[in-house]
């Protein structure tokens, strides 16, 4: 039984190379979802790089944009700033001067309303004021003058 014995030499160098086999195969499934995985990154890689190219382009057409009105923005200042001369200066005969007798008028007018508005507030507040240290610390500035009342007059008489 030669042919049995060439049949059991056969099959025992037949199993390391069905180990082999099946060690190619599950390296093939192996390598090839590695492959899956790589066209999956590529395919995303590619809309990436689409969606940059995209970006850049409306970068640029923004920048455009930006430059075209930068250049009409400068064009309308220097339309604003050019001016025509319509008449010649005239220099004035004497010196202007502020009108004296306008601010005295106006600093009489302030003073009498800021006064009234004194005594209206304190009138508002019931804090009347006698003399002038209530009123400066009211105020919280020195009271340069005061007009005494009737009162004051008749007591400072008798």
């Amino acid at each position: 039984t030669a042919i049995d014995q060439d049949l059991v030499v056969s099959q025992a160098e037949l199993a390391p190379l069905k180990a082999k086999e099946l060690l190619g195969r599950a390296l093939i499934g192996v390598i090839g979802q590695k492959l899956q995985n790589l066209q999956q990154a590529d395919i995303q890689l590619r809309g990436l790089d689409s969606r940059i190219a995209d970006q850049t382009e409306s970068l640029k057409i923004t920048h455009q944009l930006y430059n075209k009105a930068k250049a009409a923005d400068e064009l309308n200042l220097s339309k604003m700033t050019d001016f025509v001369k319509t008449s010649q200066a005239t220099q004035p005969d004497r010196p202007v001067a502020p009108d004296q007798w306008l601010f005295m008028v106006g600093g009489i007018l302030a003073g009498l309303i800021s006064a009234c508005g004194i005594l209206v507030f304190g009138a508002i507040t019931n804090k009347p004021f006698v003399n002038d240290g209530p009123l400066e610390m009211f105020l919280g500035v020195p009271i340069l003058g005061t007009r005494s009342s009737r009162a004051t007059r008749q007591r400072s008489l008798e």
